[in-house]
């Protein structure tokens, strides 16, 4: 009982790494065959209260620059730094239920308290691998009666999905902004063309022209735009001028994919429940937003 003050001391300046290294130890000193004495467990019952109250989920981290030695030189380079394993979900589970089943409420309120806070901060690709886990932990726990449905899940469910919306997927991406760059001759077909090229909302362009014009238009577009051009020879020769949206069609894609994943992330959450039941355990801990997260369309 000594060492505790000092183990106390340590644990307030505590890391993501030594999180999940007192999560662990935690998690499987109640794992036990045999009965801790009453001494062990007050001590448990004081670390416990230390570790929650401290705890430090991993921060967002943008990719980092580094030289990298190249052909002889140094050259930076943006490097994507090698991830070690986030905190376990299932871990954050088991310390939370050990909080309930040895009727610490304090304890498991600042836990909850403390998670729900971080998730403004956290790498949004942890979610998956701690946020998710301990929230379908929790549910199951519902269904068996092992805890109340009360004020702090529903708190920890609502901010935690809604920030898993927020951060994870995010608003889905829109082509705002159309504009390009002009192509340089002052002829008037060119500053037609221009007029076309400036508009932030237009991508598409139609011209009537002839073949002499077309091949004036055509070496000017490709001089000075990555638009793309072809003849239309239905009733008259129509000249097409489009914009290029290569860069968005990649983030809406990259998007779609996230949305895909979240979406059957999501619905994982339902896996114990009747979806038929207007009051399953996920409706009630997310109320009136139910519909808005598990949905996505908290943008619309």
């Amino acid at each position: 009982m000594r060492t505790m003050p000092n183990i106390q001391r340590q644990l307030q300046n505590v890391d993501p790494e030594k999180t999940i290294f007192m999560m662990t130890f935690l998690s499987e000193l109640l794992e036990t065959p045999e009965p801790l004495s009453e001494d062990l467990l007050s001590t448990y019952k004081l670390l416990i209260y230390t570790v929650v109250t401290n705890l430090a989920l991993r921060k967002s981290q943008p990719p980092q620059v580094r030289p990298v030695w190249t052909y002889n030189r140094y050259t930076d380079r943006t490097q994507q730094i090698i991830r070690k394993p986030a905190l376990d979900g299932q871990l954050l589970l088991k310390v939370l239920s050990h909080c309930r089943d040895l009727v610490l409420p304090e304890c498991a309120s600042r836990l909850v308290a403390n998670v729900a806070a971080q998730t403004d901060s956290m790498d949004p690709q942890d979610f998956d691998s701690t946020i998710l886990p301990s929230l379908k932990g929790i549910i199951i726990r519902l269904h068996e009666e092992k805890d109340e449905l009360d004020f702090y899940y529903k708190m920890l469910f609502q901010t935690r999905l809604s920030n898993y919306v927020d951060r994870f997927v995010g608003s889905e991406p829109a082509q705002i902004n159309w504009s390009r760059n002009p192509v340089r001759c002052g002829c008037a077909h060119c500053r037609d063309l221009n007029i076309f090229l400036r508009s932030p909302v237009d991508h598409a362009y139609r011209v009537r022209a002839s073949k002499a014009r077309r091949h004036h238009l055509h070496s000017q577009l490709d001089a000075y735009t990555d638009c793309t051009h072809i003849t239309d020879r239905g009733y008259a020769e129509i000249m097409v001028v489009t914009k290029q949206g290569s860069d968005f069609a990649e983030k809406l894609a990259a998007w779609n994919k996230k949305a895909r994943s979240a979406t059957a992330a999501l619905r994982s959450l339902e896996d114990w429940e009747d979806t038929t039941s207007s009051s399953s355990q996920l409706r009630e801990l997310l109320g009136v937003r139910y519909t808005e997260l598990m949905t996505l369309s908290t943008y619309d």
